[in-house]
């Protein structure tokens, strides 16, 4: 499967060309049409880009080509969950402000009202940042008004983790929007930049999405953002913060402004790579599905292919490790690989994650 993801980066580098300037008016020119470039429409269905894609394909000749009636499909689904999505989310602002909670909302309508339309940012749950201390109630308040536990998600690394989780300050710079006569209280412009970049590399950027999301926010900032206040000066997090910006550059056409441009150094070789490779995945196996162990005993001679698809490549490993990304010598990266996967906790975790599901792209 690794061998495979890395043939297929050209067709990953493809789906990057397709997303390049997409949420622009008018978006950039589009690449020219090749092979990989066909196989891309076929996979980036597969995402939640599928949307945004169509936006930028509709009035140009790629729209009669039958790989982009899925795309198409994937905005008419999109923009429906838009305006279901934002009804849902003032009515779980109502039943928290009930019982004197005021969340946070990240990432999901935030971000998506950066795109020319809401409907080309497509998000499942809401993601809500409260106190610690009065998320049990919360979610107590939200099961008592019929919203189950899938709805609303209160766990979020990229600030509770690996940043310093700041709810005092995070509120104080927070901001209030208006959506459908209800007061949104939003993260502020920095500090939301900050956490799409920190997810993202949490995740890999599996979703090519979310490095879209970094891209559109940072061409709305204006004079007034202050991007000491988004790269901070907690270390390495201003260097993650750069990484992102990188990736968003150098894959999407991201236009970065000159203040952030002079902070952001070159990306280590090994990052581009592992991103490519991370969408190719999930386009074409998908979340996973089987218990590591089960496959093992099912069929013991694949043990070491199972082993190869939960090991930790070195962004998942820097990250957990709190470390700058940065390149270095091939024997000290598989030395830190083999250090992290088999400390007693994280072999147990690489042995219960459940692997992706087998499928044809």
């Amino acid at each position: 499967m690794t061998e495979l993801r890395s043939q297929k980066r050209p067709v990953a580098k493809s789906i990057a060309d397709l997303l390049a300037g997409s949420w622009r008016s008018p978006p950039p020119p589009l690449p020219a049409a090749s092979p990989e470039l066909q196989e891309a429409l076929t996979l980036v269905a597969r995402t939640k880009a599928g949307a945004l894609t169509w936006w930028r394909l509709r009035d140009t000749s790629f729209a009669l080509l039958p790989e982009v009636e899925a795309l198409h499909d994937a905005y008419r689904y999109a923009a429906l969950q838009a305006q279901f999505h934002e009804v849902r989310v003032s009515s779980v602002f109502r039943a928290l402000r009930a019982v004197s909670i005021e969340p946070i909302l990240i990432k999901g309508w935030d971000v998506a009202r950066l795109y020319p339309q809401s409907g080309l940012r497509l998000y499942e749950d809401i993601d809500l940042i409260v106190r610690p201390e009065h998320q049990p109630l919360a979610e107590t308040a939200l099961r008592s008004n019929g919203m189950s536990d899938a709805v609303v998600d209160f766990d979020h690394a990229e600030i509770s983790v690996f940043d310093s989780g700041d709810w005092d300050g995070l509120y104080e710079r927070s901001r209030v929007v208006a959506l459908a006569g209800v007061d949104i209280r939003v993260l502020s412009p920095e500090d939301h930049l900050r956490a799409l970049c920190i997810h993202g590399l949490k995740h890999c950027f599996s979703n090519p999405l979310w490095l879209c999301d970094v891209a559109v926010s940072v061409e709305a900032t204006g004079a007034a953002f202050d991007w000491e206040r988004c790269f901070g000066k907690r270390h390495p997090q201003d260097q993650w913060i750069g990484c992102a910006l990188a990736l968003a550059r150098d894959l999407l056409g991201c236009e970065l402004p000159a203040q952030p441009a002079q902070r952001v150094d070159p990306l280590p070789r090994w990052l581009v790579p592992i991103v490519l490779d991370t969408w190719i995945r999930w386009a074409m196996v998908g979340p996973d599905k089987r218990w590591a162990v089960r496959e093992i005993l099912d069929n013991p001679v694949n043990a070491l292919a199972v082993v190869a698809r939960r090991w930790p490549n070195q962004l998942v490993v820097r990250l957990k490790r709190r470390a700058p990304l940065a390149d270095g010598p091939p024997w000290l990266q598989r030395l830190h690989e083999f250090g992290y996967l088999f400390e007693g906790k994280r072999l147990v975790e690489a042995l219960l994650r459940k692997s992706p599901e087998r499928s044809t792209p």
